[in-house]
């Protein structure tokens, strides 16, 4: 049971929040039909989905692209389907951070606990997640996402440290306590 409670809220920590804060507006005297923006050059990194920099091209995609990863049932098909579309927008704009916290994302999707935390994937993980925070050091995505990682592969100290920064971006959000909540079942089990 605590297993299949621990997967349903890893499932809850990585969906897509649906409140307005994560859509992108118009620009003030932009009709909502003009079309997108071009990208941003690789060197405006601050324009990202969770900074609350505003004007992001990528947005919807990345949401879904994020949504594609949440539901990931074993089909590693899906997931090499994201990486794709993560690719794409990167080669785009290789300056968005967003991009290479999806990458993580699926880095981790790709193992279970106990080999995720012996494997190489884990050093990509965090050299990914590393690159985005440089990239955007505002970007809740990452801080959470580099918590869930650090909870992972058993470092609490590491994931304290990383969800307190994200709790910081967005004090209050739901998917930022369930992945305390996560913590401190994992926490328990490891003292058993």
């Amino acid at each position: 049971m605590l297993r299949t409670m621990c997967c349903a809220t890893l499932s809850l920590l990585l969906s897509v929040s649906c409140s307005p804060e994560t859509k992108t507006e118009p620009a003030a005297g932009q009709a909502s039909a003009a079309p997108k923006p071009a990208p941003a050059p690789a060197s405006a990194a601050g324009a990202t989905a969770d900074s609350g920099t505003g004007g992001d091209p990528f947005a919807d995609d990345y949401a879904s692209i994020r949504r594609q990863i949440t539901r990931f049932d074993g089909d590693t098909a899906r997931l090499d389907e994201a990486r794709q579309r993560i690719m794409d927008i990167l080669a785009k704009n290789r300056g968005y951070a967003p991009a290479y916290v999806a990458l993580t994302r699926i880095e981790v999707l790709e193992f279970t606990d106990g080999e995720f935390s012996q494997s190489e994937a884990l050093q990509r993980a965090t050299k990914l997640m590393n690159h985005a925070l440089k990239l955007d050091p505002n970007l809740y995505d990452a801080h959470r996402t580099a918590a869930w990682i650090a909870v992972r592969s058993g470092d609490y100290d590491l994931a304290e440290e990383s969800l307190r920064k994200a709790e910081e971006l967005k004090p209050g959000h739901p998917p930022a306590k369930l992945l305390r909540a996560w913590m401190a079942l994992q926490q328990e089990e490891a003292l058993r």
